[in-house]
């Protein structure tokens, strides 16, 4: 990731969330995506979630730099996501990312394949982190940062 393409990120991220209706919007989509996903947020609080939404999508940018705070942020989501607990299947992420960037291309005037890439490449190794923990149980590590809530 260039610190182009982090600052190409981060100015479409800003748009999309400047318009107030973009997690909105994206939830929507994902919900009526499947079945399995509409039953995944059954009884989720939305405006928790989009909070929850906004913050990791901030985070992102401290996963792809490496960061200890990116990487906790993910610990901890991973975890929730594991087979263990919400049981989101890693091939589940796709839907989630195509949607995701369905939305931007609906909410942020500037989308072009620039935007598109640097969306791409910031998400990536998020996903593939999270893709990673999905069978894994919490280890002791997890527990010493708080991450078993």
């Amino acid at each position: 990731m260039t610190e182009h393409e982090m600052k190409t990120f981060n100015e479409s991220l800003e748009r999309c969330l400047g318009s107030g209706e973009f997690v909105v919007s994206f939830y929507e989509k994902l919900t009526q995506a499947s079945p399995e996903i509409a039953a995944k947020f059954q009884g989720t609080d939305f405006e928790i979630q989009k909070r929850k939404l906004t913050a990791s999508l901030y985070m992102v940018m401290l996963m792809d730099e490496r960061s200890p705070e990116g990487r906790v942020h993910f610990e901890r989501i991973a975890q929730l996501h594991s087979k263990q607990a919400l049981d989101i299947r890693p091939e589940l992420y796709d839907r989630w990312v195509n949607t995701l960037l369905d939305t931007v291309r609906e909410h942020d005037e500037e989308f072009d394949e620039e935007v598109e890439r640097a969306w791409r490449h910031l998400l990536e190794p998020a996903v593939a982190f999270m893709r990673s923990r999905y069978e894994r149980s919490a280890g002791p590590t997890d527990l010493d940062l708080g991450l078993d809530d």
